[in-house]
């Protein structure tokens, strides 16, 4: 399985291996297989849980890079609009960056065996 297209379905929160089953009941209600092709999510892998932890940190590299570059004329109303932003960016992006990560670690798995 390529990597690009079992990523791009991840990202779609879509079946890593058929595109068509969801990964998701809901926002973000892990479903345990594909309801098309019966693949069995991994959820908790190391592959996975790394690729989110990862992935968290570069959102906080950006909102830290963000804090530096921006100088607000008041350091609270900075903090009141930076911080419920970040918040919103990491709940907002976790179901997409953990149906990326399963979708690479599928296309890994299928790769090896």
């Amino acid at each position: 399985m390529p990597f690009l297209p079992a990523v791009a379905r991840g990202l779609r929160r879509r079946c890593p291996r058929c595109g068509v089953g969801p990964l998701y009941a809901g926002f973000g209600k892990e479903l345990e297989r594909c309801s098309s092709c019966a693949l069995a999510f991994d959820w908790y892998s190391g592959e996975v849980v790394g690729f989110l932890y990862l992935s968290t940190a570069f959102i906080t590299g950006l909102f830290v890079i963000a804090m530096l570059l921006w100088r607000p004329s008041n350091l609270w109303l900075g903090r009141a609009i930076i911080v419920p932003l970040g918040l919103v960016a990491y709940i907002a992006t976790t179901p997409f960056r953990k149906g990326a990560a399963l979708g690479l670690k599928v296309a890994i798995d299928e790769r090896t065996t």
